[in-house]
């Protein structure tokens, strides 16, 4: 049996057959019927041969315009290749000038740099280049002068001798300034000094640098000069308490300490007696910020009969970044340590809690509330409040007030009696109390 029976192709294929069958015939049909009249040679052909004549040559001169046209073009694409070869390799040339011209340059400066650093002198020979840049028109002048067709050399020397006495001498002023605007630069509180005659001479009275440092008035560095001088001692010192409360950028540490005497006068005024641990001891706090202790109520106003002590540490946190668990372990671990350090002085009937001071802008971690929770620790929610920054400690017969930026105002304890906080300097001055400071001038 044949394989076309299974697929159906074969009459397919038939229909195929006979549909080119028809074809041929369709197009040998006018040829048949032009041969039976007998013009096939007579007419047909000739016009035919025409017809394929006229189409060989509208195709050739089709052809000719085309390649014209093609050659046309790569002409134009080779021109414009060349052309951005060029301007490229112009380029190129151009920055590969550019470059080796920075570059040696730069190497230049950098053996000059090299060469200073390595100097036992680097602001002299800073000093001398400058000096050697700033006289250079006397060096163009007197080669002029020596070379030129009528040369004038008794004036080309006095211009050279002109040139070496001016170069050394601008060299030496330069040499000073670089120095001087290096130290000032250093040590800008010398600044103030320098700048006024008879607080330069002073300086003679300390015996070291940092007898200075120490003991010179930081309240300058928030007074331009013309109020340090206009001003009385007392207002000069007010202003700069005004302006450093004021002062927008504060160290961590600065906020802190501001802080945690914010809290302070905030449990003052409820009546506790409150020691500032943390800014006295500093690095060695252990984590107390402050001591809070009254015998008849407690912080919270509960009331005990043999009183209570609070170990209290204080945080002023951003709010992105809440407290964790770690800081609430510091606070009960020393807050044991406390008890144990004073265990003979507290006795059995002194209880000693620990609290946790902070804004109601800074959070804790869950895991912290848990620690609380656990280990007995009060949170406090305490927002700052202005307070009175100005010290006024007795010491011996001397009654003298720190404020903020003084040396010793961390250090200075308010214990005693007629020792007092102060929020300006006349209430300080009108007890009696005098600004803590070596030197005072009007």
């Amino acid at each position: 049996m044949s394989r076309y029976n299974d697929n159906g192709c074969f009459i397919d294929a038939v229909y195929n057959l006979c549909g080119t069958f028809a074809i041929i015939e369709l197009i040998c049909l006018p040829f048949v019927y032009a041969y039976s009249k007998g013009v096939l040679f007579t007419w047909v052909f000739p016009i035919l041969f025409g017809i394929t004549t006229i189409l060989l040559i509208i195709l050739s001169v089709k052809n000719y315009i085309y390649k014209q046209s093609v050659s046309k073009i790569e002409k134009e694409y080779q021109q414009k290749k060349e052309a951005l070869e060029k301007e490229y390799n112009d380029k190129n040339k151009k920055l590969n000038q550019e470059y080796t011209a920075k570059l040696n340059n730069l190497n230049l400066r950098e053996h000059i740099i090299f060469h200073v650093l390595k100097s036992q002198s680097p602001f002299r020979d800073v000093a001398q280049m400058a000096a050697d840049m700033e006289t250079y028109l006397y060096e163009k002048d007197e080669k002029y002068l020596r070379y030129k067709p009528h040369p004038a050399y008794s004036a080309a020397d006095k211009v050279k001798e002109i040139r070496e006495t001016c170069k050394e001498q601008l060299t030496t002023y330069k040499e000073i300034k670089y120095k001087y605007d290096f130290i000032i630069d250093k040590f800008p509180e010398i600044k103030s000094y320098v700048e006024n005659d008879f607080e330069l001479i002073s300086i003679a009275e300390y015996i070291s640098y940092s007898d200075l440092k120490d003991n010179r008035d930081r309240s300058r560095d928030y007074l331009s000069d013309d109020e340090w001088k206009k001003l009385s001692v007392s207002q000069r010192n007010q202003l700069a308490l005004d302006r450093y409360i004021q002062k927008r950028k504060k160290s961590n540490w600065a906020i802190g300490r501001d802080y945690e005497m914010s809290c302070a006068y905030s449990l003052r005024k409820k009546g506790y007696f409150v020691e500032m641990h943390g800014i006295e001891k500093r690095l060695d706090d252990l984590g107390r910020d402050l001591i809070a202790m009254r015998f008849n109520k407690t912080l919270f106003e509960t009331d005990y009969t043999k009183g209570e002590v609070f170990v209290i540490q204080c945080k002023c946190w951003n709010k992105d970044f809440p407290v964790r668990e770690n800081v609430l372990m510091q606070l009960y671990g020393t807050t044991v340590a406390y008890q144990i350090e004073n265990k003979k002085i507290l006795g059995t009937g002194i209880k000693v809690t620990p609290v946790l001071m902070i804004p109601s802008f800074t959070n804790l971690s869950d895991m912290a509330i848990s620690f609380a929770e656990v280990l007995g620790i009060r949170i406090l929610r305490q927002d700052f409040v202005e307070f009175p920054r100005i010290k006024c400690n007795i010491n011996g017969n001397s009654k003298i007030y720190h404020l903020p930026f003084d040396q010793q105002y961390d250090t200075a304890q308010i214990k005693n009696i007629g020792e007092f906080y102060a929020f300006t300097v006349a209430e300080a001055e009108s007890k009696g109390f005098r600004r803590a400071m070596r030197h005072m001038y009007n």
